[in-house]
């Protein structure tokens, strides 16, 4: 992750020393670019970080594990029971 620019990144892992560059925490969270390499960064992170584990987020995630097992198991059923008409 290479710094793209001569702005000062201001994410809490660089501030500890680790190669991040602000704009991949924006590009990940979806956070509005004019918060990266400055101070702000931080508590949006932190808010969208919290905001993940939201009743919403979590009917969200849950819909979609549902809906991909369903849909595995669908497959399944299918296989098994193609083998039985052979």
């Amino acid at each position: 992750m290479k710094k793209m620019n001569d702005k000062s990144n201001w994410n809490r892992l660089a501030l500890q020393g680790i190669d991040v560059d602000d704009m991949d925490f924006v590009r990940e969270f979806n956070l509005d670019p004019s918060i990266a390499y400055t101070p702000k960064i931080n508590p949006e992170l932190i808010r969208a970080w919290a905001n993940s584990f939201s009743q919403d987020a979590f009917k969200f995630r849950l819909e979609e594990t549902i809906n991909r097992v369903w849909s595995e198991h669908i497959k399944s059923c299918d296989i098994a029971t193609s083998d039985l008409r052979s």
